[in-house]
């Protein structure tokens, strides 16, 4: 089911302005400092975009992460979710 998401990725990042889940943690990385692998601990932002998509059917979520020296994001996943029918009947049916 992921990889039906891939064809979506490129739209969903082009199209959508604002994230909407946003989480900051501090991890331990490598750094070349004067010629020597030195552990530094840097904050790394990860950002989620959700969109709706196959006629308002799929919803797909897309993590984009960011280091704080880096100048570009990286790709992280893609998390296909429930069909929307199955969502609501599962949620708003039941507890009616």
């Amino acid at each position: 089911m992921r990889y039906v998401c891939f064809k979506h990725i490129k739209y969903i990042l082009n199209n959508l302005e604002l994230y909407q889940e946003y989480k900051e943690e501090m991890r331990e990385f490598f750094i070349k400092k004067k010629g020597k692998k030195v552990k530094q601990k840097r904050i790394v932002e990860y950002f989620w975009f959700v969109a709706i998509v196959n006629n308002n059917k799929n919803r797909i979520k897309v993590v984009i992460s960011k280091i704080d020296w880096w100048d570009n994001f990286e790709f992280v996943s893609v998390v296909p979710y429930w069909k929307m029918e199955w969502y609501s009947k599962l949620f708003f049916e039941e507890k009616a």
